[in-house]
């Protein structure tokens, strides 16, 4: 056989240890080469999380600036509309408010309503009461009371037609309204009658009735009133100014209830009432 190497011997030990060096190299061969390829991973990693965050950051940076006009246009255009909204719901409420609340504008009577309304009962021509003259013009509207509590038109209207008779006085009127607002018309409309001197000849004369002695018309009354002396201003081209208590022309307390210079409690209740009046001015 002779004499065998080193080498050879090993191989002769049934090739374990040489089994063992060849493994023990590889190993450390495939060692050695995982750790140059981690390190070399982790150089190249570096740069590329370095390029991610700064990505994500420069992402981040241009979403919030991107973002944050897009909401404030957003609110801006919810906070307008929701103003706009408000406003107009605000103007369309008042507006509604205003057109349920407010009160229709009250209408002037008619000729055929008045000439419903109207009792044309003439008084006998005579010296006293009814003396069948045309007035020269028609200025003023004057309003009285009776001056005789509870009393009804056609009382006052046969009082004034039994002075043909009796020649107690001189007195009469165009018109007397009772307590149930009834009006009965004394003599055409465009005659003089015997109650505002000295200015029987331009005025038409009313007469009221009224329930109590303090000379407050009752409703009935009033809502006549305000009706006929509408009617004759219309009819006649005059104003609220032309129509005038019997105080004003000769200072006597009449009516009662609204006489009184200005400032006091009857000229305060005359003023209220004028107000009513529907005259196209």
């Amino acid at each position: 056989m002779g004499n065998k190497s080193f080498r050879e011997k090993g191989l002769g030990a049934d090739g374990k240890w040489t089994m063992f060096l060849r493994i023990l190299g590889l190993t450390a061969v495939i060692v050695l080469v995982a750790l140059v390829v981690t390190m070399t991973s982790r150089q190249d990693e570096k740069p590329i999380e370095s390029m991610i965050d700064a990505t994500t950051q420069t992402t981040q940076t241009s979403f919030t600036q991107e973002t944050t006009p897009v909401l404030t246009t957003t609110q801006t255009a919810i906070q307008t509309t929701t103003q706009t909204t408000t406003q107009t719901t605000t103007q369309i409420t008042t507006q509604t408010t205003s057109a349920t609340t407010a009160a229709p504008a009250p209408i002037a009577p008619t000729d055929d309503e008045m000439e419903a309304l109207i009792n044309k009962k003439y008084i006998t021509v005579n010296p006293y009461s009814r003396v069948g003259i045309r007035r020269a013009s028609t200025l003023k509207i004057v309003v009285h009371y009776v001056a005789n509590p509870s009393s009804t038109a056609e009382q006052n209207w046969n009082y004034f037609n039994g002075l043909a008779k009796s020649h107690v006085t001189s007195a009469s009127s165009n018109f007397i309204i009772g307590l149930d607002g009834e009006i009965i018309q004394c003599m055409p409309i465009y005659e003089i009658a015997y109650a505002n001197a000295p200015i029987n000849d331009t005025s038409i004369s009313i007469e009221c009735c009224h329930p109590t002695n303090d000379g407050h018309f009752n409703q009935a009354t009033y809502d006549s009133l305000v009706k006929l002396v509408s009617w004759l201003a219309n009819r006649y081209g005059l104003s609220r100014n032309d129509v005038i208590r019997h105080f004003d022309v000769s200072g006597k307390m009449c009516p009662l209830y609204w006489a009184g210079d200005e400032g006091s409690i009857g000229y305060e209740r005359w003023m209220a009432f004028k107000e009513d009046l529907i005259i196209d001015e």
